[in-house]
């Protein structure tokens, strides 16, 4: 048995980096020599693979000679035995599929019966990260103690009762699931045979930023059968008042206070850049808050700049990620089209066809896959709906079944539509077929899928969506880079040069979480959990080392959307050391953003000129927007720049319109003689509901509007009766009618008239009947104006066109107003058709001749204006002969 002996090593707080790795090497060399051992088979165990090259290089440059083996412990067992065989039913580590294992174990165990998904949720991920944690630290322990480890772990748990029963029996489910655990790889750092232990000369290892567990259990065990020794870098930081004489800037920390997010981001990105630019590289960003430092990078790549991102993002927000799971919502049983589309259009070979079904559904309002009538594509988006639904159909049939044949299908969806090509020529693509298992499925996945038995279609997500959002997608390494962003505690002793810190709030930086939601701090001690001081005292240990780097500065914010933010207790703390010890606290960094200047550029109304684009045909919106706003006709008729329609898994306004306009139609049609009040409420109930079959609506979503429908049957009746008392009957529904106006020079008008009456008097009389939604006031101040009133006068010059000889009314009726339908008539319909038709054909040979099409639209036409992004009326600026640039104020 031999003492593991304590080295030190010829440093101060004060002391470089540099230093501290040549002191280091240099402690462990005199301590090998002393031994008289073979330096070739003695093995020095550093903390992260990155300290590795650090160490060798020192010791090379002040040491010389035979370089020992320096490695961690994981990259020493890596080296030394191959990965354990897992059990099926064991843990993986994988968040993702011990999710699907710890559902199973909770079926069994009767222990979450609460249907609540929130509450299963938490359930599960509570189960499986205590699980994780109790297995990661009963594999520190050496093998010969486990027994008596869990032992002493069930007593933990076993004792007390109360109303923490659910979670100390998740508690339990986690801890007897870890111990069912395989031998973990580092059980080969444990020697029980003197024999192999003999392999190795002498051991060390080196502690830097907090204790590592692993190391010193392994050093416990080897001294058994070889020296041991322990070198603590943190050591000469263990008196915490000394940590203020670490030299920081000429004695100066940098602090810069920002107001929010975005000048943090951007003050952050500017220190980087200062940096660069004096040659003072590399730059360590800390990556204290991820999405702040994915700002800062997006801000520094527009400089070119070279970034090493040591600590990547989620494999989840990659484009690859993206396309995997478009894909699968678009293959799921209640999939809208719209998830349809969007699936389809990230397959690069079924872009036109895509393009084809886009415009049938749109133009068809058809929104779910049950609508879709194959005999009304066109051909080739007609062959790319009988591809795609062969395998939804099988998709739907499987419901069921193991999570490799839930694979077996995505990889053949992937391969018949391109995308399996596409993911490969994409870094994190690679990964996402290689996390998802996509390109090749090894023996023991098979297996545990095996022993998971079947699932359905919602686990099956879940499992892909989990694994997507724990993967980490790394980006490939950039050897010169300028900036590496990487978190505090790998940060620590590496040769930066410069140190950016932002995030430093109390927010995010050091108020530490509740580390194990399933165990007391008592329990987690008894487990060998690292507890919530431990993990703090690593971050003010990693924080101190950051310290030697000499040019440090630290950025924080007031505010957090609505919430305001103090400063981060860790920088607090260590202000108050350094003033403690005579030094100055903080100093204000400078804003190292460089104010630009530039000369405005005004904004002035557009005037376009279209001579040979006019359309050939025009509807009654489209001489509306002609007549109110010029410019709005240029962008939405000429141009055809509207906005695509959604295809809305609900009933819309619009839909209900149509839908009433038809059974209105039908009820007419139908109607040949006249009814009780009770008979034409059933008819017109009964054609609702085949009308809504008819158009796929299911009775769920059409509720709200049959309400409103059953509201207007009674009043719409008695109407109708009043009209026939009047001499008024019904002639025709919903007409589609067009004309070719001399005066309009080959443009036509069409128009579809919602309804025609006839007038039983003398002189024969036709009356033009518009429904309308809204209410009664709002047409007749509409009408107030007749001369600017469009639909009426558009539409009885559609009606005056074929049948010029009839007199002829018009008139709203305004089917939203409560118990009784109320009509709004047009005052002179007929003059103002004619003048329509000459105001529309003055403005259209205006057009030809190149007339400017100007915004011209003014109060409601510009409220909810499609074009007012084009037009830019909100920037424009006052109209002036020559605009002059503005000069510097200086």
């Amino acid at each position: 048995m031999f003492p593991v002996t304590s080295l030190a090593c010829e440093c101060n707080p004060a002391s470089s980096v540099d230093t501290l790795w040549r002191g280091a090497v240099k402690s462990i060399h005199e301590w090998l020599q002393s031994l008289g051992v073979d330096a070739r088979k003695a093995v020095i165990l550093l903390p992260q693979v990155r300290h590795l090259q650090l160490a060798r290089q020192a010791w090379s440059e002040h040491v010389g000679g035979w370089l020992p083996s320096m490695e961690t412990p994981q990259t020493l067992c890596a080296g030394w035995v191959a990965a354990p065989t897992l059990e099926v039913a064991g843990m993986t580590f994988d968040v993702a599929m011990d999710r699907l294992t710890a559902l199973d174990l909770l079926r069994q165990a009767s222990i979450n019966r609460d249907t609540n998904p929130l509450a299963l949720e938490h359930a599960l991920a509570s189960l499986v990260h205590t699980a994780h944690g109790i297995a990661r630290a009963a594999f520190l322990v050496p093998p010969l103690l486990r027994a008596a480890h869990w032992q002493a772990c069930r007593e933990a748990l076993l004792g007390g009762s109360g109303p923490a029963g659910r979670e100390r029996a998740l508690a339990l489910l986690a801890m007897e699931w870890a111990a069912q655990q395989a031998p973990a790889r580092t059980d080969a750092l444990f020697f029980s045979d003197p024999q192999e232990a003999r392999r190795v000369s002498a051991w060390a290892a080196v502690q830097v930023g907090g204790a590592d567990p692993l190391a010193h259990a392994v050093l416990q065990s080897a001294s058994q059968y070889q020296p041991c020794a322990w070198l603590d870098l943190d050591a000469a930081l263990a008196n915490l008042e000394t940590a203020a004489c670490i030299p920081v800037g000429a004695g100066e920390l940098q602090v810069a206070v920002c107001i929010d997010f975005e000048e943090e981001a951007q003050r952050s990105a500017a220190q980087v850049l200062h940096h660069v630019s004096n040659h003072e590289v590399p730059v360590v960003v800390i990556a204290q808050d991820r999405v702040l430092v994915r700002r800062i990078q997006a801000l520094l790549a527009r400089q070119q700049v070279q970034i090493q991102d040591e600590t990547g993002w989620k494999l989840s927000t990659t484009p690859a990620a993206s396309v995997v799971m478009s894909w699968l919502r678009g293959l799921r049983p209640q999939a809208v089209l719209d998830e349809v589309l969007d699936a389809l259009k990230l397959a690069p070979q079924c872009q036109l066809a895509t393009q084809s079904l886009e415009t049938t559904f749109r133009r068809r309002h058809w929104y779910r896959w049950e609508q879709v009538v194959p005999d009304q594509l066109p051909p080739s988006a007609a062959a790319l709906w009988q591809e795609l639904d062969k395998h939804k159909s099988r998709f739907l049939r499987m419901s069921s079944c193991l999570l490799t044949d839930w694979l077996a299908c995505l990889r053949e969806v992937m391969q018949v539509f391109g995308l399996h090509e596409v993911l490969s020529l994409d870094a994190a693509g690679v990964q996402v077929l290689a996390v998802l298992r996509l390109t090749k499925v090894d023996e023991f996945f098979e297996g545990w899928s095996r022993s998971l038995g079947p699932l359905e279609y919602a686990a099956w997500m879940g499992w892909v969506d989990q694994t997507l959002e724990h993967a980490a997608f790394m980006p490939e390494p950039v050897p010169s880079a300028a900036v590496v962003v990487t978190p505090l505690s790998h940060a620590v002793l590496r040769p930066f040069a410069a140190v950016v810190f932002a995030g430093a709030d109390a927010k995010r930086w050091g108020v530490g979480d509740s580390l194990h939601p399933l165990l007391t701090p008592q329990q987690a001690q008894v487990f060998g959990l690292p507890s919530q001081e431990t993990a703090m005292l690593t971050q003010w240990l990693a924080l101190l080392h950051l310290c030697r780097i000499p040019r440090f500065t630290v950025l924080r914010r007031l505010n957090d959307v609505d919430e305001q933010l103090l400063a981060s207790p860790m920088l607090e703390r260590l202000l108050l050391l350094r003033q403690g010890a005579g030094l100055q606290g903080e100093l204000a960094a400078p804003d190292r953003r460089v104010m630009g200047w530039m000369a405005p550029t005004p904004v002035f109304p557009p005037r376009p000129s279209a001579p040979m684009l006019l359309p050939k045909q025009l509807s009654a919106s489209a001489c509306e927007d002609l007549r109110s706003c010029p410019y709005r006709f240029f962008v939405l008729r000429v141009l055809r720049l509207g906005g695509a329609d959604e295809l809305e898994p609900t009933v819309q306004k619009r839909d209900y319109g149509n839908w009433l306009h038809a059974v209105l139609k039908q009820f007419h049609t139908e109607r040949k003689t006249p009814q009780t009040l009770e008979q034409g409420c059933q008819m017109l109930r009964q054609i609702g509901r085949d009308t809504a079959q008819t158009q796929g609506w299911p009775e769920a979503d059409f509720l709200p509007y049959w309400a409103s429908f059953e509201r207007l049957l009674v009043p719409y009746l008695e109407w109708t009766a009043q009209r026939e008392k009047n001499a008024l009957t019904w002639l025709d529904g919903e007409q589609i009618v067009q004309a070719s106006p001399a005066e309009w020079a080959g443009v036509t008008m069409h128009g579809v008239i919602d309804r025609l009456d006839r007038v039983s008097v003398q002189p024969p009389t036709l009356q033009l009947v518009d429904y309308k939604t809204a209410s009664a006031l709002s047409l007749r101040q509409k009408l107030a104006s007749a001369s600017e009133e469009t639909q009426l006068a558009f539409y009885a010059a559609l009606m005056l066109s074929h049948a010029p000889t009839e007199s002829l009314q018009a008139v709203y009726v305004a089917l939203d107003e409560g118990r009784q339908i109320k009509e709004v008539p047009h005052p002179d319909v007929h003059h103002h058709a004619q003048l329509l038709i000459e105001g529309i054909g003055h403005d259209l040979a205006r057009l030809r001749k190149g007339a400017p099409l100007w915004p011209l639209g003014q109060g409601k036409a510009c409220e909810h204006c499609q074009a007012r992004g084009l037009c830019r009326r909100d920037q424009w600026a006052q109209p002036v002969a020559q605009p002059a640039p503005l000069e510097p104020p200086w």
